[in-house]
Order: structure tokens, then sequence, then C-alpha cells
């Protein structure tokens, strides 16, 4: 039996309009964003560039370590590489894909909870969001790992429990996605656990069969098992070393998780939404609708665990907000059940603070309106990182013209961009991308929410080159001694201590004549190398005198 043609008009005029409407709220908060990009990202673009090029997901020249946490993003991004595009700009590109994917299931699952209206305002509201904006102009997987969860709740919502098989599978690219993903998944498969007992297992009496469920989980659960089985066999660890790396925040990023949570809420208005989803669970709230909020609070719980985020687009909250978005619509079909209902006062006044809320809610979304002072901070912090990374790009030639041969080992704190494009074996000084690091350092006398360190490894290390810090492109006489220099290299006094920089390395500086800009570093001293002046492409490397 085909549909109404005019239902089937309406529908088109209907998607035709909030696709449209999309579209602008995207490009008005991508153009808010601007070239937003970070240094982290370029770790995964690193992998990446490996796997293209036939060598295996390896970090730098030839370090077979784990250093990525998003294995399935980091493939994808692969593609890229094969098709020679630039990768920031392919992956922004999946990004948008992406958020189309997270913008459509929102409004699937809306529109059959709550109709039209609160479909598209809700949707609306979400494509307001610029911290989704800033997640797809970063390059990270974020918001991929928000498409596949909202999409997997779409999916797994509307299917009758009986003939449950492929929804889980959403989940499942998920957990491949992003190494907390395994937490989604466990959630999900937690939630339909309770479900089954409820509805039809033990504590009904139904008698619902099992195979179903079993089936369902087999399907969903066959591609992780298949992918941990194989990471372990090739990297010897069970978990990536950003896990290890991170693993001594300890109880301290209880406290600090329930403040990113609260500064989020508010900075983002989620606050709004959450109102109205506990006002629409607890009219018309069913199972499905519990699951739903389920996983909101499992999530968020996981998030307060482990201390949130420092990435400037409240990153780890991301997830949730389609869900929320969801269930939030669920107030306006109990506020409106149908457009007669209107013509009440008291119904349409219920609408109009149901539709003026959420307008409400995508200003606080959107950075155009700067509400709180955690979000100055946030923009201030995003713009940090956008010229941070930005001055790591162009001093990516400095760099390369250090380095002598393939495999040499510099050391550097910033393990994205330089890892990414030098021949260099890449000592990455947080324990991100190496494992000595990772599971023998400490956080003394660093930020335990960016990993961790370990001087005493340098000396097993024999490191080549060590760079100064940023500003990392200064004059070319910004420096009178050896000493001053090693002050200016992340824990360059420590580290001293322990491999004597002093003694057993010279002074280099790369410089660009046309400009002066000049990048000093540290080269260890070696049998058979002459430490005097080359030339490399426009750059001039030397080794002044200094003492």
């Amino acid at each position: 039996m085909g549909l109404n043609p005019k239902w089937n008009r309406a529908l088109g005029i209907e998607c035709a309009l909030l696709c449209a409407a999309c579209a602008a709220l995207s490009s008005y908060g991508l153009s808010l964003v601007g070239d937003y990009r970070i240094d982290d990202a370029y770790i995964t673009f690193a992998y990446a560039r490996n796997l293209a090029e036939g060598n295996g997901p390896i970090y730098g020249h030839d370090m077979r370590v784990e250093g990525y946490s998003n294995f399935l993003w980091m493939v994808l991004v692969a593609f890229g590489e094969v098709l020679r595009i630039d990768p920031l700009a392919f992956a922004r590109f999946l990004s948008s894909g992406f958020f189309a994917l997270t913008l459509g299931s929102t409004w699937l699952l809306a529109r059959k909870w709550a109709g039209p209206l609160g479909a598209m305002v809700v949707t609306l509201c979400l494509a307001s969001s610029t911290d989704f904006h800033r997640a797809i102009q970063s390059g990270l997987e974020t918001v991929a790992f928000c498409g596949f969860i909202a999409a997997g709740f779409c999916h797994y919502l509307s299917e009758a429990p009986a003939s449950r098989r492929w929804s889980l599978l959403w989940f499942s690219a998920a957990a491949l996605t992003r190494i907390d993903g395994i937490v989604v998944l466990a959630l999900l498969l937690g939630l339909e656990g309770l479900r089954w007992l409820h509805q039809g297992g033990l504590i009904s009496g139904q008698r619902e069969k099992l195979s179903p469920l079993l089936r369902w989980v087999a399907i969903g659960a066959l591609p992780v098992c298949a992918y941990w089985l194989w990471r372990y066999t090739y990297y010897g660890l069970p978990f990536p070393l950003t896990y290890y790396a991170k693993a001594s925040l300890a109880v301290e990023m209880d406290y600090r998780g329930a403040a990113y949570v609260w500064n989020g809420l508010q900075d983002s208005g989620l606050w709004i939404p959450l109102l109205f989803a506990a006002f629409g669970l607890g009219h018309s709230g069913g199972v499905r609708e519990l699951q739903l909020a389920g996983f909101i609070l499992g999530m968020t719980g996981y998030v307060i665990h482990v201390g949130g985020d420092w990435m400037p687009f409240n990153r780890m909250l991301l997830p949730v907000v389609p869900p929320l978005l969801m269930l939030s619509a669920l107030a306006l079909k109990h506020a409106a059940p149908s457009m007669s209902a209107l013509k009440s006062p008291l119904m349409a006044a219920r609408t109009l603070v149901f539709f003026s809320m959420h307008v409400w809610c995508a200003v606080y979304l959107s950075q155009a309106s700067v509400d709180t002072p955690f979000e100055q901070r946030k923009l201030a912090e995003a713009e940090h990182h956008l010229n941070h990374t930005a001055g790591l790009l162009k001093a990516m030639p400095f760099v390369n013209a250090i380095v002598r041969a393939p495999g040499d080992r510099l050391v550097t704190d910033y393990g994205g961009v330089f890892a990414y494009d030098t021949r260099a074996t890449v000592i990455e000084m947080w324990g991100l991308a190496n494992r000595d690091i990772a599971l023998r350092g400490n956080t003394d006398g660093v930020a335990a929410i960016y990993g961790k360190t370990c001087v005493p490894c340098y000396k097993e290390f024999e490191p080549d080159y060590f760079h100064s810090i940023v500003p990392l492109l200064r004059g070319r006489n910004d420096f009178r001694s050896r000493r001053q220099l090693i002050h200016q290299i992340f824990q360059g006094p420590a580290i001293d201590r322990v491999i004597g920089l002093q003694k057993n390395y010279v002074v280099g500086r790369v410089t660009r004549e046309a400009t002066g800009e000049t990048l000093w570093f540290l080269e260890r001293k070696r049998e058979g190398v002459k430490f005097e002046p080359r030339v490399v492409g426009d750059l001039t490397v030397d080794y002044p005198p200094l003492r």
C-alpha cells in the first residue's frame, strides 16, 4: 500500500525546509568557529599516513605503539591519504557527513515520538551548536562518535525487540571509533538486558525468547571482539597508551568531572532540554524513553568519573546531547498532543514555552552569544589552540631540516604535527605515544590531564634532538648560552641531570634568511657526525659556538 501523496508532499517540504535551515545554521556556526585545529588530531593522521603507505598503523617513522584511541576514525582518515587529500580537510569532510547523520537521526526519532513540530525544534537546536561545529573543524573523531550513537538509538528504539538484528552494530562502530565507546556498548547491553528481564524475561514471566537477544548481542559484539584480539596481538597491550598515560588521574578527577559537567550544562544551555526531558518522562515515558534516559545518566556518570576533558568544545558531553534533545521533544507531545489542542489557551501557552525555551537553548549553544564567563574562557582557549597549531605547522619545515637521517630520535612535547610530517622516530614526551613513559612514568611536575613524564627514561632513549618550547620560531640571536637554551626545552633542566645536555649535546639553529625566523635545538654528539653548516631548501642549519 502506497503512502498518501499529500502526506508525501508535506513530508518532502518539511525535510527540504529542515535541511535548508540546518545547512544555514551549520554554515554560520562554522564561520564563527573558523579554522580551528588541534595538534592531537595529527597523532591520528600520522598513523593514517603510515597505514595508507603500507607501513601498518605505526607512529612516526617506525614505532609500533598504539598512541591513538580511535581505530575506525584512523582507518577512515587513511582513505584520504590514499587519495592524496589533506588529512584535516578530509577529516572535516567526514565529520560534516557524520553531523548530518546525527541531525537526521535526532529528527527521525523525535518525530516518531513527538511529531513534526517538536522534532524540527530540537533538530534546529542541535544544528546551532558551535561545540559540534568546532568538533568538525578539529579533525578529531568526536562527531563520528556522536553520529554512531545517535543513529544507533534511532535504529534500536524504533525496532521490535523480537526482530532485532543489526542495531547494535551502530554502537559497535562507536566502540571502534573511540576507546570509551566500549562504555557506550556496555551501557546498551545492560539496558537491553534490563528491558528483557522486565518485559519478557525472568521478572515478568512472559517468557520472551532469549535467542533473539543473544543473536543481536553476537552480531554486535563480533567486530569489537575481533578488533580487540587483533590490537592485543599487534601492540601487546590490552589498552591504548592513552589509557595508561592518564591512568593516574585517580579520585581527584571525580571532583573535576563534576565541575566539567556543571560548567558544560551552563555554557551550552543543556539544562533547558534536561528540564523538558524530565517533564516529558514524567508524563509519557515508557520503557524505550527510560532506556534513553538511562544511557544519558550512565554516560554523564562516566564523564564525571574520568574527569571530563580539556578541549574547548565540551567534547565528553557531546555524545549525550542528541539523546537529550530526543527526550526533550517528549515535552511537546504532552504539551500539545494535536494541532487542535492549540485552541486551548493552556495548551497554546505550554507550546509557546516549549518553543521559546528551546530557542533560548539554541542561543546558548551558539557562540554568537557569549553567555557565561566559562564560555569566554573556552573561546580564548580555542583561539590559543588555533594559533598554537598554526605555529607548529609553520615550524614543520624547520624541524624537518634538523633531522639528518630517517629514524633519528626527535624529542618533542608536540607529538601530533611533528610525528605526521617528519622522517624521525618521535619520542612523545607525555606518554600518549610512548610505551615507556606511559607504563613507567608519573605526574611529577606535569598536569595529569595531559599525560605522564618519565625523566629517567631518557637515558635509555638516547635522543638525537631536542627543540625549544613555544614560540618555536624566534630570532637568530635569541640565545646566548647553552644553559639558557636548556631552560627553554620542556623538562630540560631535569633531563640535563640524567643525560648531560650540557656535556653531550651541541647547540644548533635552523634559520630562514629571508625572514630571520629561527628554530633552536640541541643535537647529540655522536661518532661520524660533523657539525658544519648545511643548506636545506631555503633554510640554513648551523651550530653557533655557545657555551
